[in-house]
């Protein structure tokens, strides 16, 4: 299953810039790009750290190689799991032990939730825009009408400009 997320890898350098700082990873240099899946070791994605020089190279599955049909693709969830690797470079425990799925399933679950609250803000600031603008058409579109009938009264008996 594979929502409609296209992007590039210039889109994703983007997204990476600024979900480092929104994850307080101002520090770190990251380069983001797609890649197929068989640069991939049986995964989704691969962040591989300097955490002395604060450097990371990310590697994202790119849509036409993304298989998973219950999981819907979406590259940004993807990146911002990896980014919170950054927080702790150092723990990797080794892969398929208990410590290593405890891990993955901890930030797994904090990225899922921090793209889910960023999208929710962005979605109601969007609403909350939309309001603010028809507010202000009709308070324009009142100040017009007023204006029309500043002198002589309004044949309409109206509330826009209260000439009744």
């Amino acid at each position: 299953m594979t929502l409609c997320i296209l992007m590039n890898n210039e889109q994703l350098q983007k997204l990476c810039i600024e979900w480092q700082e929104r994850l307080n990873l101002r520090d770190w240099r990251v380069k983001a790009v797609f890649c197929s899946d068989y640069e991939l070791d049986d995964a989704y994605a691969q962040i591989q750290p300097d955490p002395y020089q604060k450097i990371a190279f990310c590697k994202v599955v790119s849509a036409e190689d993304y298989e998973n049909e219950v999981i819907p693709y979406d590259p940004e969830q993807i990146l911002v799991h990896e980014l919170c690797h950054l927080h702790a470079p150092n723990l990797m425990p080794e892969h398929g032990t208990q410590e290593f799925l405890e891990l993955e399933t901890l930030i797994e679950q904090v990225s899922q939730s921090l793209v889910n609250i960023h999208r929710s803000k962005q979605n109601y600031s969007k609403e909350d825009k939309i309001e603010r603008h028809v507010e202000e058409l009709e308070a324009k579109e009142g100040q017009l009408h007023r204006s029309v009938h500043k002198d002589s009264q309004c044949d309409k008996g109206c509330e826009t400009c209260r000439c009744k």
